[in-house]
């Protein structure tokens, strides 16, 4: 798991986007989050990779991207 792999799983969980996942269900959550960042917000990942950074205008983009994966309920 690189940088921006860990940083997404991280701000998901501190921000609550797992609280309403049952136990049994996290991995899928993760696994299919990770993929909906690789495919549908790589030019924020690879920022975050690259840069190391965190600042408002990426807690925005990883907020963005989580409310889009989750409403999309593809877990």
């Amino acid at each position: 798991m690189n940088i921006a792999q860990m940083a997404v799983s991280l701000f998901a969980v501190n921000e609550g986007y797992l609280d309403d996942i049952e136990v049994n269900k996290v991995r899928d959550f993760e696994d299919g989050l990770q993929n909906h960042m690789k495919s549908e917000h790589a030019e924020l990942m690879d920022r975050i990779a690259s840069t190391g950074d965190y600042d408002d205008a990426i807690a925005a983009g990883l907020k963005s991207a989580l409310d889009q994966f989750v409403s999309s309920h593809t877990w």
